[in-house]
């Protein structure tokens, strides 16, 4: 048997969707079980079903976020990297994925989440209300890549990089080189600044270094050379970016 919202979708049309679309935006969506990179494309296809009557408003288009960088990098961190890291690198890895989540979860579902390191985030986008930015962020994309951006420092927890070898830092780093001239590459290149400025800040950088410094020279060749080739693809994109004034 049909439900009102269905009947009433079939009765007025499009003008309906609309309202309906705007109506469903508004209600934060349920709690997903955290944990696994299936929880993004769980939201994903949530929020779909969400809006299965709204296709024509604009219900077919969830957060580019969910797949487009949550589920592909959750997976590839999970089954390349994580492999390569050391006992603890494995268990920043794992609690950093996870907090990723949680961290979605409190702005999208809870609408109360303020970020401890990405301090302008909080300024120029909450300035309004916590509770007003997050309800209906799923239906506005650029905010929520905003937002979902804005959780990374926090999640990456930099006091714990000092408990990571120099062979951690660069697979971890090599992973999400794509991202550095991606589509989210000014997002990638922020939060990773931030991330630097506040190992800075908490007296960590210099232990962090110390511990490239301290692990064989045979591995250092190793990497210096596979990191040189990798930099320099950086910056040559970079460089032809900005020559055609995309930055």
């Amino acid at each position: 048997m049909a439900t009102d919202y269905e009947n009433s979708t079939k009765k007025v049309g499009c003008v309906a969707q609309q309202e309906c679309h705007e109506e469903v935006c508004k209600k934060a969506p349920p709690s997903m079980v955290t944990g696994r990179c299936d929880y993004y494309q769980n939201r994903y296809d949530n929020y779909i079903e969400r809006h299965r009557f709204d296709s024509k408003s604009g219900g077919d288009n969830p957060p580019n976020y969910y797949l487009n960088y949550g589920f592909k990098y959750c997976s590839k961190f999970s089954k390349e990297t994580m492999p390569k890291l050391s006992p603890q690198g494995k268990i920043w890895l794992n609690n950093t994925l996870k907090k990723l989540q949680k961290l979605m979860e409190q702005g999208i579902v809870q609408k109360n989440y303020k970020s401890d390191i990405n301090i302008s985030f909080n300024e120029e986008y909450l300035i309004d209300g916590v509770n007003e930015f997050y309800t209906g962020i799923e239906c506005r994309d650029e905010d929520f890549t905003q937002f979902a951006f804005a959780t990374h420092p926090d999640a990456y927890t930099p006091k714990d990089f000092k408990n990571l070898t120099c062979n951690d830092l660069m697979e971890i780093g090599l992973t999400a080189k794509d991202e550095f001239t991606g589509k989210y590459y000014k997002e990638t290149i922020y939060q990773a600044w931030l991330v630097a400025k506040e190992l800075y800040k908490i007296g960590d950088l210099s232990e962090v270094m110390e511990h490239c410094n301290d692990e064989s020279t045979n591995y250092l060749d190793r990497k210096i050379d596979e990191l040189t080739d990798e930099i320099t693809d950086i910056f040559s994109n970079l460089a032809d970016t900005v020559s055609r004034g995309g930055i």
